[in-house]
């Protein structure tokens, strides 16, 4: 076998600075590219914007290890790109870099790299593995966007953030682990949207999680477990709808809200857990609505308000019961059931709504 030759320079064109070269375009005609490590004498530490954007010959490129970025839409469309070394040295990957590569199959991510660009790999559909590097920070958004035959991803815990539909529409993940003593914060709008194979969520007990995005796991319907760490505040429109397969979740004491259609349709879901010295001031509109396998809710003292809909068609429940803090009760927030009783305190919100919803009402106040 005769292994091919770095390319000839005459195949590039290329910016100098001062004591380096940026590969500005790509020009050659091979099926396999090896980067040289100088033009003009000095090293090639980037492949610059568009360098092999639409490329539909080359399946393979190894990149020197004097290469430390690779720039947006860098090898964007390269269609029948199958294989890429990347160098121990790189660091950053921008944007686009790898959009609709969709032949790569597996990519090995160099242990320095920090920082992965907004849908660097969108629509890479044939990628069925990825491990993210110890130093990675920055995850942008789209990043993995309809890497359809992904499986796993384990997010390391210097990743602060993982953007907006990070993840969306892999439909063949399975399981996201996120690190222990992980340094995220947030979970973007749509990250995890319509992952419809996704049966797990590991998140640490000790993690820094305050937010989890609109629409977050929208549609996650395999979905059956999720640990929400202590840290949470927040947690986002249609976060988790449609997650039909969630049995069971314990909202953490810091969490203040839940929005509108967080678990609409979680029709699995048998226990929701709400600590009684819970932060929790809010429920949005339809945040519960057609969980019909909730029982029995018990409400915090914390809560001001109950969004229009909030548990409306949860068709099992026989009990709820609302404390004095809660003034604001929307319309057809709890369900009209036959045998269903309001428990709350006399005079109240609760005893107003059963009143004039003709439900039955008893006495109740939470105990110190």
């Amino acid at each position: 076998i005769i292994e091919p030759t770095t390319a000839p320079d005459s195949d590039f064109t290329w910016d100098v600075q001062e004591d380096s070269v940026t590969i500005t375009h790509y020009s050659g005609s091979d099926t396999v590219c090896i980067v040289p490590k100088t033009l003009d004498g000095k090293p090639v530490t980037a492949i610059g914007d568009n360098a092999f954007t639409l490329n539909d010959t080359l399946t393979r490129v190894v990149l020197p290890d004097t290469v430390t970025s690779i720039g947006d839409f860098a090898f964007a469309e390269c269609s029948a790109l199958t294989s890429i070394t990347l160098p121990d040295e790189l660091t950053s990957i921008g944007d686009y870099a790898f959009t609709e590569c969709s032949a790569l199959t597996s990519i090995t991510l160099p242990d320095a790299l920090t920082s992965i660009g907004d849908c660097a790999f969108f629509g890479c559909s044939g990628l069925t593995s990825i491990t993210l590097p110890d130093k990675l920070t920055s995850l942008g958004n789209g990043a993995f966007k309809s890497c359809q035959a992904l499986t796993s991803v384990t997010i390391p815990a210097g990743v602060t953030g993982i953007g907006d539909s990070a993840f969306y529409n892999c439909t063949s993940l399975e399981e996201v682990v996120i690190s222990a003593n992980a340094d995220l914060r947030t979970i973007g709008d749509y990250a995890f949207y319509n992952c419809t194979s996704l049966e797990k969520v590991v998140i640490p007990a000790d993690a820094d999680l305050t937010t989890i995005g609109d629409e977050a796991f929208y549609n996650c319907t395999k979905l059956t477990s999720i640990t929400l760490p202590n840290s949470l505040t927040a947690i986002g429109d249609y976060a988790f709808f449609g997650c039909s397969a969630l049995t069971g979740i314990t909202l953490p004491d810091k969490l203040t809200g839940i929005g509108n259609y967080a678990f609409y349709g979680c029709s699995g879901l048998t226990q929701l857990v709400i600590p009684a010295n819970a932060d929790l001031t809010t429920i949005g509109n339809h945040a519960f609505y057609n969980c019909t396998k909730l029982t029995s809710i018990t409400l915090p003292d914390s809560l001001t308000s109950l969004g229009q809909s909030a548990f409306y068609g949860c068709s099992g429940m026989t009990s709820i019961y609302i404390p004095a803090s809660v003034t604001t009760i929307g319309l057809h927030a709890i369900p009209a059931n036959e045998g269903l009783t309001i428990y709350g305190a006399a005079g109240s919100a609760a005893e107003d709504y059963a009143d004039g919803d003709k439900i039955k009402f008893k006495e109740w106040s939470p105990t110190a």
